[in-house]
């Protein structure tokens, strides 16, 4: 009975001081810090009593240190499973592609912000605020969903043709709503639009709305048969300075590298490919698997006609591997925020192979 009297006096958990409410809360606190330091180093969630034992420690003056160092030199702690932490920028894998050049470019795309951001805006409330009919909820959302990834887009796009003479043409894959602002932000782009597979009922449909945004032809192609874009269909559609392939890959179930083979085709020497693509290994995805969730959604029950499902998002390393497999020069690659709110980019923080898009940009050789 006395043990327990003193052990009352002098513990962090006696009940004469659990009556003191800031005591309560700083037991609570303790408690908090009980549990992150399981989580964090030994990666499991710390059962009660060990959680109330850490608890007491810090209650009567050990420093956090002290309990993480003691965790660390535990058993426990060397037997665990504990995957070594990714560093992107030691992956040998992505490291091949780099070179000071493709950093100085990576650089200048990502922070050069050529167009106006005030015009952008006006531009975008004209499009989403007053051209579209009420009953165009999709359209909306799909555009608000994506106005960060296209301001980085047409940002990127203004820097890559810079201050290229007339003659300078864009070839961009998959036709949206946003395909129609382009001329709104880039006056005096000249474009040609072509669309992954549609149904045959919507080619006349997606072939007037291309008209509408400004484009100078539409031209429909299978991209899930890479032979579909051979070389005297590639002649038809002449060659470009820059292929847009943004947000398509994933919605393919193809041979990637037979597929950029033959868009290669459609550049000129020392043309560009933009392609970006979900990132697989976002931290909203790693979030998933932590949890044993599969970040795929299984194959819809009525069907892809929209061809809207993602099929497969891939990783920077497969991205940069199928491009270069295909005879593409890797020019530049970067993980992109704009799905990422504030809170989402704070989470991350330096990790930023976790953002949730992957953009990478490609030339044809010079002498190809």
């Amino acid at each position: 009975m006395m043990c327990g009297a003193v052990r009352c006096q002098k513990s962090g958990h006696g009940f004469a001081n659990e009556r003191n409410p800031a005591h309560r809360q700083r037991l609570d606190e303790h408690e908090t810090t009980a549990r992150l330091l399981y989580q964090g180093v030994l990666r499991r969630e710390g059962a009660g009593a060990e959680v109330r034992r850490v608890a007491d420690q810090l209650a009567t003056g050990m420093s956090p240190g002290a309990v993480l160092a003691s965790m660390i030199i535990s058993p426990e702690f060397s037997g665990a499973r504990l995957a070594p932490v990714y560093d992107w920028e030691r992956d040998s894998d992505l490291a091949r592609f780099r070179t000071p050049a493709t950093d100085d470019f990576v650089r200048r795309v990502r922070m050069h912000r050529p167009l106006s951001r005030d015009r952008f805006e006006a531009a975008w409330r004209e499009r989403f605020d007053v051209e579209l009919e009420a009953g165009e909820a999709g359209n909306r959302a799909y555009g608000a969903e994506h106005k960060e990834r296209f301001w980085e887009t047409v940002n990127v796009i203004a820097t890559m043709r810079g201050d290229r003479p007339a003659g300078w043409r864009m070839l961009d894959f998959g036709l949206s709503v946003l395909t129609a602002m382009y001329r709104r932000v880039l006056p005096d782009l000249d474009f040609v639009t072509s669309d992954r597979p549609v149904a045959p009922s919507l080619v006349e449909y997606f072939t007037a709305a291309s008209r509408a945004a400004g484009a100078r032809a539409h031209f429909t192609n299978d991209l899930t048969d890479p032979s579909s874009l051979t070389p005297e269909r590639a002649a038809a559609m002449g060659v470009f300075d820059l292929v847009l392939f943004t947000e398509v890959l994933e919605h393919l179930t193809v041979d990637p590298i037979a597929l950029f083979r033959n868009v290669l085709l459609l550049l000129k020497p020392g043309g560009q490919i933009y392609l970006t693509t979900p990132n697989f290994f976002s931290y909203h995805n790693l979030a998933k698997i932590e949890r044993r969730i599969h970040p795929q959604a299984v194959f819809p029950v009525g069907g892809n006609a929209d061809t809207h499902f993602h099929h497969r998002e891939p990783s920077m390393r497969e991205v940069l591997q199928f491009l270069s497999a295909a005879g593409f020069e890797i020019t530049g690659f970067w993980f992109s925020d704009c799905w990422d709110d504030a809170t989402v980019r704070a989470r991350i923080g330096p990790r930023i192979d976790e953002y949730s898009n992957l953009a990478v940009t490609a030339k044809r050789p010079e002498h190809s």
